[in-house]
C-alpha cells in the first residue's frame, strides 16, 4: 500500500512539475539503447494527466542519427531554458533536474513548487 501512496503522490507531483513547461523537444537515436530515459520522458510528459494540466504544452520528438547523444530540451513558460543531456541518467535524475532547474528560479507566477509547499504546509498544519 505504501508504494501505491507514493506511485499516486509522484504522479500528483510530476502534472505539478510540468505545469510549467511551454515545449519539450526530445533529441534521441531510436536505435541507441542510452536514449530508453529521454523516451521515457517524453512518454511521461505525454501522458492524458499531463495533457490535461497544461493543454498549451508542445512536445517534439527529433530523431537523430548520432549514437549516445538523446537531449532533452525544456522551455519553460517565462522564457527560460533548459538542457538535459541524458545518456547514463535515470529518470528520476532527470526528474530531479527539471525540479532543481524549476526552484532555482525562485516562486515566481510560473513556479509549481510554491503550491506545492503550500499544500504540504496545509498538510502538516503548519500554516
Amino acid at each position: 500500500m505504501g508504494q501505491l501512496v507514493r506511485s499516486v503522490a509522484a504522479s500528483r507531483q510530476a502534472k505539478e512539475l510540468f505545469k510549467a513547461l511551454q515545449k519539450v523537444n526530445v533529441t534521441v537515436n531510436p536505435f541507441d539503447h542510452r536514449a530508453t530515459t529521454a523516451r521515457e520522458f517524453l512518454r511521461r510528459v505525454r501522458t492524458p494527466p499531463v495533457k490535461k494540466a497544461n493543454p498549451k504544452l508542445k512536445t517534439e520528438l527529433i530523431l537523430s542519427e548520432e549514437y549516445g547523444n538523446a537531449n532533452i530540451e525544456l522551455l519553460y513558460a517565462d522564457g527560460h531554458k533548459q538542457r538535459i543531456h541524458t545518456s547514463g541518467m535515470k529518470i528520476v535524475d532527470i526528474i530531479d533536474e527539471v525540479e532543481r532547474f524549476a526552484r532555482w528560479k525562485g516562486d515566481g507566477a510560473q513556479n509549481p513548487f510554491g503550491k506545492l509547499r503550500e499544500a504540504r504546509a496545509k498538510e502538516l498544519g503548519l500554516s
